[in-house]
């Protein structure tokens, strides 16, 4: 499906992914927070910390997280974060460079994020994610990619998700304040 698809400048086949370097921190650092400011219209409040002593790019180097980059002739264009927890694959970030937004660089991430992380995984999976109630412009996003809407309760129908909240909760992360929310896929 997707590498039908040509962006403007570049496509697909031209797109790589692959395991962060130190030195890709830099350029990441460097787009983070224009990238919410295109999506939102406005300086708003950071959505993605780009102090190199905070979370989360104090975690690099953790083994329960994989740090990756895509790339486009050699240049970074675009990162992900992702929390391995049991049988949880948590996407903490997802960030495109404001010139790269819109060209199917975040579908290019969503489709091989589910492979990367739970592929042959002999654990069952379910994948996680959070975002902001005041950022409803990527919730279509993730509703595309088949993540739902977590409401409350939904971890006594679907029991996998108990072991992200029993997390969220040894960080003091639950219930979700400050207009966060959670989306969920399983596998």
């Amino acid at each position: 499906m997707l590498a039908e698809i040509i962006l403007n400048i570049m496509e697909i086949k031209d797109l790589r992914m692959r395991v962060m370097e130190i030195d890709d921190i830099k350029p990441c650092l460097d787009f983070v927070n224009s990238a919410f400011e295109k999506n939102m219209l406005t300086k708003g409040p950071v959505q993605e910390e780009n102090d190199i002593n905070s979370a989360p790019w104090s975690w690099y180097g953790l083994p329960e997280i994989w740090f990756s980059v895509v790339e486009f002739n050699s240049r970074v264009i675009a990162y992900c974060i992702v929390r391995r927890v049991g049988g949880v694959a948590h996407l903490h970030s997802i960030v495109v460079e404001p010139g790269s937004q819109g060209k199917g660089i975040g579908a290019f991430i969503m489709e091989r994020y589910p492979k990367e992380h739970c592929g042959n995984k002999s654990l069952p999976c379910i994948l996680t994610l959070h975002s902001y109630t005041t950022t409803d412009y990527n919730h279509e996003f993730y509703l595309k990619y088949g993540f739902k809407l977590y409401v409350d309760n939904d971890e006594k129908i679907f029991l996998e998700l108990n072991e992200w909240i029993s997390n969220c909760n040894k960080h003091h992360d639950w219930p979700l304040t400050n207009k966060k929310i959670l989306f969920f896929k399983i596998l």
